[in-house]
């Protein structure tokens, strides 16, 4: 394989890890609204 085309590769591999750790992300950011919600309502109500 060429050198571009080796570093096409590594590129699109690259590019899907990001793609999936923001998906993760997302989760993860859902997932502390959810934790830290309830407490935020109770603080905006005082």
């Amino acid at each position: 394989m060429s050198q571009l085309g080796a570093l096409a590769a590594t590129a699109a591999d690259d590019l899907e890890r990001i793609a999936d750790n923001m998906v993760q992300l997302q989760s993860n950011i859902e997932r502390i609204y959810m934790i830290l919600g309830e407490p935020l309502a109770l603080a905006e109500k005082e």
